[in-house]
């Protein structure tokens, strides 16, 4: 039987029950009935609809017997809590004002054909996978409703055009679903902070003009997943710009050859994912306060935004995994490295950069350096801001290549950093080279004014096929002093050290080819026990 023959064969059955209770004897309907416990695992139906509200004193447990219940309806009756069963063959569930914020945990009401919660307390409906087809209309009665979560219901198709009325509404999670065109009103949730329909392949952009419906409705989006949504050219809305408080923006996966340019007036965006984009030709001016930047995949990617804006951000990652169109665009010249150069030449103290090169040796110009995979190093006393390192290692295999670092060689030390550098697959030796201030040691920075005396990286990684060559650290304090706090005027580098790390960097321009991979650069601290 199809759902809708069986929603239609519900509903003559719920009237035959309301027009044979109609006829019951008054001084029947206002007493209370008791079930027999042997009775309990047969009741398919409970019909209760009192004329006016009611206080009953009801023991939940009594549901835990009812296996086979298939219809259930309570209106106008008042109970302190919830029940801590339901049963799973329930195709008709209506409960008004249900008292629990959620339903049955073990509740897994595959059998569910219509569902009516109006003026309820519920917050959450239930956690997992259900073959959900349409989400009942009379969702818009649940005033307090705040996650609204249909992943994987692969067979979900609609969205109730009133969805748009449960404005205490905070998340809303269709991923994996067969939503093809969510309605208007949906888009003017203006409490929702976190929106996903990532992998709606059939998602349907507007008839007309091929554009989704405008955004600056959503005031107070946090977080919206696009991802593999075939989104084509101009699918995404200029109107973009308008969501003020987002944060993160996923449009993976989608087949769009460029964006609008008002993602730059995203004040609060820190996360811009555009991972295998594989149509993209550019990218437009992203906001100063963006952290990271991921482009991997996007293999026609030629243009990215000029790197002198580097010097105004406070942190940012670009990462570029097999873009490689963006390096025959820029010949020689290789963008990323060009980047690179810019972030050195802006105003210090920085945060941290990283980058990993084809190469086998560690530059001479790292004046600490060892054979091994580990090196400790005396700490500078003067104005010391932090230091650079470099380490060449051979890969083959997936595993992230980790870098920690200790203080005076304590195991105990309560936050050791931990830097990722997440390869896809490498074809040669590597060098991968990267910097860090006291911004990023936060732990360090807050010890600054005591007593140790060096430090000491540690290179690894959890795959045998990953192994360090050689590991050097610079830490000459005409690289990384700060005299009197002020820095050269136009906010270039001067110095030995610096320069030769800029003349390497050009050097190896011309050494990468076809076959080179980049490197994702990460730094995230150990969480504590």
């Amino acid at each position: 039987m199809k759902r809708f023959d069986e929603s239609q064969s519900i509903k003559r059955i719920l009237e035959w029950i309301q027009c044979k209770l109609s006829f019951t004897l008054p001084t029947i309907s206002k007493n209370l009935v008791g079930i027999d416990s042997h009775l309990k695992g047969k009741i398919e139906t409970i019909f209760l609809d009192m004329p006016r509200a009611k206080e009953a004193q009801w023991s939940m447990k009594a549901f835990s017997k009812m296996t086979k219940l298939r219809l259930l309806k309570i209106h106008n009756v008042d109970v302190s809590e919830g029940p801590e069963y339901l049963s799973n063959e329930l195709r008709f569930l209506e409960w008004h004002a249900y008292p629990s914020k959620s339903l049955p945990v073990c509740f897994q009401p595959d059998e569910l054909v219509e569902l009516y919660m109006s003026c309820s307390s519920i917050e959450q409906l239930w956690c997992g996978r259900k073959n959900l087809e349409s989400i009942p209309s009379s969702i818009s009665g649940l005033k307090s409703l705040k996650k609204l979560d249909v992943s994987d219901c692969s067979e979900l198709k609609n969205i109730p055009e009133n969805l748009g009325k449960v404005e205490s509404l905070e998340e809303f999670d269709a991923s994996g679903t067969s939503i093809r065109q969510p309605p208007p009103s949906f888009f003017l949730l203006k409490n929702l902070k976190v929106l996903s329909f990532n992998g709606c392949k059939r998602l349907v952009v507007n008839l007309t003009d091929q554009v989704l419906p405008s955004l600056s409705g959503m005031c107070s989006l946090e977080k919206l997943d696009l991802r593999a949504c075939n989104l084509g050219e101009g699918a995404v809305p200029e109107d973009i710009g308008f969501l003020s408080s987002l944060r993160s923006l996923n449009l993976s996966k989608n087949n769009f050859v460029s964006l609008p340019r008002s993602i730059n007036q995203l004040s609060r965006l820190e996360k811009l994912a555009l991972k295998d984009c594989v149509m993209l030709e550019s990218l437009p001016e992203v906001p100063l306060k963006v952290q990271k930047v991921k482009l991997d995949g996007c293999l026609r990617l030629n243009e990215i935004p000029d790197p002198i804006k580097l010097n105004s951000m406070e942190r940012s990652e670009f990462k570029c995994l097999n873009c490689w169109e963006l390096y025959k665009h820029n010949g020689q010249n290789n963008m990323g490295l060009s980047m690179l150069e810019k972030y050195l030449q802006g105003s210090l103290p920085r945060p941290g950069f990283g980058i990993v090169v084809p190469g086998n040796d560690v530059p001479d110009w790292f004046n600490h350096q060892s054979k091994e995979s580990s090196i400790r190093v005396q700490i500078p006393r003067n104005d010391w801001m932090g230091f650079a390192a470099c380490v060449a290692f051979s890969a083959y295999g997936k595993s992230p290549l980790f870098c920690q670092i200790k203080v005076d060689g304590k195991e105990s030390y309560p936050s050791p950093m931990y830097i990722g550098c997440n390869s896809m697959q490498v074809v040669s030796d590597h060098l991968w080279l990267f910097y860090l201030s006291f911004d990023y040691l936060k732990d360090l920075k807050e010890q600054k004014n005591e007593a140790f005396n060096n430090l000491e990286l540690l290179f690894h990684s959890y795959e045998r096929g990953v192994k360090v060559k050689n590991c050097g650290v610079l830490t000459n304090n005409s690289f990384l002093r700060v005299n009197d706090m002020d820095w050269p005027v136009g906010n270039k580098f001067h110095g030995t050290d610096l320069e030769s790390v800029l003349n390497f960097l050009k050097k190896i321009r011309g050494e990468r080819n076809e076959h080179d991979i980049d490197f994702e650069f990460d730094v995230t601290p150990l969480v504590k026990s």
